[in-house]
């Protein structure tokens, strides 16, 4: 069962402790047992909500340098095609002429591949480009943006790790959030007499929780 049900059941028992207090009130260990289930769904919420916001972090900075090396690139495509044309380079000329919005159109794929292909001619033609205005420093920076991009898209598995980490923590607090609802099973047992609704209801959602998972997808 995914964390989304596991959370769904700890959320529904605690909602039905909360709605039915006046009957167990005067148990205090009920009460200690549903603020421990009450502390592991807070906790499991927060843990989830910094995840989310680590892959938001991860997909923004990704896209954010690709729309920093595409800007980059333009100006260099334009200094490349100026020379190329001097030069009646018709291949040359072909390969440089790209905008900013040229390559943004294209997948991950074929922007890696455009970039590398670029950098390569302006790495051979770096000699021949500096009465035009270009500048070393200037291709070290986009190669060091790119470089960047290559390794936040080719290693995601640094983003994984970081999310693999954070999916055992939730795990365990998933477990302590069961480990309180088992405890107060055996605890609600005691009112199968005297408030018969109550306990029916509170089985009834245990019943539905059998294949609840401790294990985060």
């Amino acid at each position: 069962m995914e964390l989304e049900s596991a959370l769904d059941y700890l959320e529904t028992t605690k909602s039905y402790l909360d709605a039915n207090q006046t009957i167990w009130s005067e148990v205090p260990i009920v009460s200690t047992y549903r603020d421990h289930l009450a502390e592991a769904i807070r906790s499991i919420k927060e843990s989830l909500e910094e995840q989310n916001e680590k892959t938001d972090f991860s997909s923004n900075t990704l896209q954010q340098l690709r729309i920093t090396i595409a800007e980059k690139m333009d100006i260099m495509d334009d200094i490349l095609e100026a020379y190329a044309d001097d030069v009646n380079d018709k291949r040359l000329l072909d390969e440089a002429k790209n905008s900013k919005t040229d390559y943004l159109r294209l997948t991950n794929d074929g922007f890696e591949r455009k970039v590398d292909t670029i950098l390569t001619l302006l790495k051979k033609h770096q000699i021949d480009l500096k009465p035009y205005g270009f500048r070393d420093e200037n291709l070290q920076d986009v190669l060091s943006d790119f470089q960047a991009y290559k390794a936040l898209r080719a290693n995601p598995r640094s983003l994984q790790k970081g999310n693999l980490k954070d999916n055992a923590q939730i795990g365990l607090l998933v477990k302590e959030g069961l480990a309180a609802c088992e405890k107060l099973r055996k605890v609600i047992v005691s009112f199968r007499t005297s408030h018969s609704s109550f306990f029916k209801g509170f089985m009834a959602i245990e019943a539905d929780s059998s294949t609840v998972s401790t294990e985060p997808n």
